[in-house]
């Protein structure tokens, strides 16, 4: 099976961020999105299957390392939710 990135869509149904300003809510989701973007662009054809064919993803646990930059944060969140997807 070919998996084109831009065929693959998501819905992240809740998203909770503990300890975090909401003032900086949408700064954090449009990174996420950014990077998600740039990790399906590069990913490999078995990533990408692996992908295809789960409808949901088990609640994750994260610590964040990054502290206070809303890109950071974003950037973190994207990486952690990949992994998960591309178990």
């Amino acid at each position: 099976m070919v998996v084109n990135p831009s065929q693959i869509e998501f819905e992240i149904e809740e998203l909770v961020l503990r300890g975090l300003p909401a003032s900086q809510r949408h700064a954090i989701a449009e990174s996420l999105r950014q990077e998600l973007e740039a990790l399906l662009a590069a990913s490999d054809a078995p990533a990408l299957e692996r992908m295809a064919g789960r409808t949901d993803l088990p609640p994750l646990q994260l610590h964040l390392q990054a502290k206070g930059q809303p890109q950071a944060i974003g950037q973190e969140l994207a990486r952690t939710l990949y992994g998960g997807l591309t178990q």
